[in-house]
């Protein structure tokens, strides 16, 4: 089990990316995460194990903060996706569902335990 952090916003669950990466490191649906500096863009790597760089899993300061749409680009094997994003305290929270959807991984709720139950597909 993992327990990653998120925020829900308009009834979506928003989580980093790093956090899910190393949430599914070993997995089939497992994708490295870097930061291009010369496109300015997330790049992403399907099928490609995770290196941790510091502060994954890591808490939320407690109460409501303020979150602000973002247009952070995101490239999935060199390829643009488009994704919702929010920017929250100096990170992107990316829609849960949507990166499901990207990276091949099936996402469902379990309404008696209160839990997310992530499907490699």
């Amino acid at each position: 089990r993992v327990y990653p952090t998120g925020y829900n916003i308009n009834d979506n669950n928003y989580f980093k990316l790093r956090d899910l990466a190393a949430a599914l490191k070993g997995l089939d649906s497992e994708f490295a995460v870097t930061w291009n500096a010369a496109q300015q863009r997330i790049d992403l790597t399907s099928k490609t194990a995770y290196t941790p760089v510091g502060g994954e899993q890591a808490a939320l300061p407690a109460g409501n903060k303020a979150a602000s749409l973002t247009n952070a680009s995101v490239y999935l094997d060199g390829k643009p996706l488009s994704l919702t994003a929010y920017s929250i305290g100096g990170n992107n929270y990316f829609k849960l569902r949507d990166l499901g959807d990207a990276l091949g991984f099936g996402v469902d709720w379990n309404a008696d335990t209160m839990t997310m139950i992530l499907t490699v597909k």
